[in-house]
């Protein structure tokens, strides 16, 4: 169904389960490396691209082994998969690049919590932000690279943000 904008960010306290089974910590890895195909494709400003990417992390988002979960990490995981699911879906089929962005900014919600929780082993991961996206309100995303190139306006103004957090 149709989300409504996510109110201002309150402060969540992200749990540390970087001591999960390498199994659920591969699977974590996996959708994050979708992630970034999606956030590389909007950068490009490609839509087609972006679906294929979203279709991918959708259906991965399927895939995640949580039979070694315990109770604590199997809900926080599973709140966080469905709306991963779901945004991965628009993405993957709207024809509009502005909806991907808009998609792609909740998506960033909740892989962000995602990976900071799990700690996979893809390297430094950049949580950077850009104040104009979202009508000024301001969104996020992850990179691996140190340098900003931003995903919401591409082109337009790529170098448009700045490193919040390295995880």
């Amino acid at each position: 169904g149709m989300k409504m904008d996510a109110p201002a960010k309150k402060a969540v306290i992200i749990p540390d389960y970087s001591n999960a089974s390498p199994a659920v910590k591969t699977s974590v890895g996996v959708l994050y490396k979708d992630y970034l195909d999606v956030k590389d494709a909007l950068v490009q400003s490609s839509l087609a691209n972006a679906q294929v990417a979203g279709k991918l992390l959708s259906s991965d988002a399927g895939k995640v082994n949580l039979a070694s979960l315990n109770p604590a990490q199997h809900k926080y995981v599973l709140d966080l998969l469905d709306v991963i699911k779901e945004d991965g879906e628009h993405i993957g089929k709207t024809p509009e690049l502005d909806h991907q962005r808009h998609h792609f900014a909740l998506l960033t919600d909740e892989m962000y919590p995602l990976v900071k929780a799990f700690k996979p082993n893809v390297g430094k991961v950049y949580y950077d932000y850009c104040p104009m996206a979202r009508a000024h309100n301001g969104a996020y995303w992850l990179s691996k690279e140190s340098v900003i190139k931003n995903p919401f306006y591409g082109k337009k103004m790529i170098e448009c943000g700045m490193t919040k957090e390295t995880l």
